[in-house]
């Protein structure tokens, strides 16, 4: 097996098969702004505000409590554990 090496030409373009030098390749433009059909979709999830730390938090809590009644543990239900 062989690799070959395409000679360079006096300004150091490559050459071609015919040993002409090869015109740059020219790349179509990329778009710089989205379209309007498309969406963003975020990957993240959302960071919760203090006060929806703290809502989430007391249902949690509540929930924990209300197991743990249901479950005849009246002294866990009353501590919050």
């Amino acid at each position: 097996m062989q690799a070959r090496v395409p000679a360079l030409g006096p300004a150091g373009a490559p050459l071609g098969p015919a040993g002409a030098p090869q015109a740059p390749a020219e790349l179509a433009l990329l778009p710089v702004q989205n379209a309007p059909h498309r969406h963003y979709v975020w990957l993240l999830t959302p960071i919760p505000t203090e006060k929806d730390y703290l809502i989430q938090r007391v249902q949690e809590k509540f929930a924990s409590g209300e197991q743990n009644f249901k479950a005849g543990h009246l002294e866990a239900a009353r501590q919050g554990l």
